[in-house]
């Protein structure tokens, strides 16, 4: 009899603990679903990540205000990556401790690519609304991008640069400070406005820490003779650069990256940066109703006019959430689950993505007119 009332105990006592195992399995099902948002948010380069951060808010409030993700609310966490690799890798390895799900972020291409070894080791999403360096392109990892690959957006400028404003000479500098970006961006345009017959006769790099050699720089201008020059710098630098420019009277064309196409470039350039041109894969005066609504909303919350990394951070909570709803169909597999996903309803339209979770977007050309940017074109890949 005693042997028979241990065997029922045992039996009592496994019943008991799967049921605290399944009650426990419910809480955390029934529990939030944590996500991380990485980018740089102080100093003087942090207007992508601001906006960004600002983006991701009003996603993610906006997702929880309809109930979640089956029933279960989305908890931001966000992190500063103090816009270098050391605060990066940091910011993301307090997440990943944290539990999140995935992380949006980071906002320039360095640090992106910098964290994604410890990435791919936890097996953790990261969702990158503006990052976009030919670095990044044709990897299947953990890396889904919200913004198109440069190479397709320098292929377009240079095609409009040669063509429609009949220029044949651009000098171009960069930032070495992110030279994940700025590198491949740069010769990634070098290479194209070659193709169109045009020339590159020099490439001044320099970095923020270090400073600018004015006197150097236009000892290139006026020996090669060039009528643009391409800055893929922040756009604080950018705005500089554009008022020294016109300061000293140079006849310039000014050409920027998608690197300075924000409202801090606008607050500080003034009329300096008047013409300056843009090639960049948000359309900016979209009509769509969501995105008008989107952008009263952050104006209405932030006291500020949302660019294009806010818009694209977030359509990153809206990628991420469509891969949230599939990951049963994929056996709880996040990453299968986003690798997935095709197209879905972005802020101003249908967003389409290829087999390495890049997006796939049209090029518009931007012009700043009147002190503000202003959609001049828009360009296939077509010739």
């Amino acid at each position: 009899m005693k042997k028979r009332k241990n065997k029922k105990s045992e039996r009592v006592s496994v019943l008991l603990l799967s049921f605290l195992v399944f009650l426990l399995g419910a809480c955390i099902e029934d529990g939030s679903i944590k996500i991380g948002f990485s980018g740089h948010l102080s100093g003087r380069h942090s207007d992508l990540g601001v906006q960004g951060r600002n983006g991701v808010e009003l996603a993610v409030e906006a997702i929880n205000r309809r109930g979640g993700v089956g029933g279960r609310k989305l908890e931001l966490i966000v992190e500063d990556d103090k816009n270098s690799l050391n605060g990066a890798l940091e910011a993301d390895k307090r997440l990943i401790e944290r539990g999140v799900a995935a992380i949006i972020g980071h906002m320039t291409s360095s640090q992106t690519l910098g964290v994604l070894p410890i990435m791919e080791k936890a097996r953790v999403p990261l969702i990158s609304p503006t990052s976009s360096s030919s670095l990044l392109s044709n990897s299947d990892d953990v890396l889904f991008q919200l913004n198109q690959t440069s190479k397709r957006n320098v292929t377009m400028m240079a095609r409009y640069v040669s063509q429609n404003m009949g220029v044949s000479k651009v000098g171009i500098v960069y930032d070495i400070q992110n030279q994940a970006f700025s590198a491949p961006y740069s010769y990634d345009f070098a290479a194209s406005f070659r193709g169109t017959g045009g020339e590159v006769p020099f490439f001044y790099l320099y970095s923020p820490e270090e400073g600018f050699n004015w006197n150097e720089f236009v000892s290139l201008v006026e020996d090669h003779q060039v009528e643009a020059i391409l800055f893929v710098t922040s756009a604080a630098d950018t705005a500089a650069f554009a008022q020294d420019i016109r300061a000293h009277q140079m006849e310039l064309h000014l050409l920027s990256s998608g690197w300075a196409f924000t409202n801090k470039l606008l607050q500080y350039g003034g009329g300096a940066i008047e013409g300056m041109l843009f090639a960049d894969s948000f359309n900016i005066d979209s009509e769509s109703d969501r995105l008008q609504e989107f952008k009263r909303e952050y104006h209405d919350r932030y006291g500020a006019q949302a660019n294009f990394a806010a818009v694209q951070a977030y359509e990153s909570v809206l990628l991420l959430v469509e891969g949230l709803r599939r990951r049963k169909q994929h056996d709880g597999d996040l990453l299968a689950a986003l690798r997935s996903v095709r197209c879905i309803e972005g802020v101003s339209g249908e967003l389409c993505f290829n087999e390495y979770g890049e997006v796939i977007r049209p090029c518009s050309i931007i012009q700043v007119k009147n002190g503000s940017f202003q959609t001049v074109a828009t360009m296939s890949e077509k010739k």
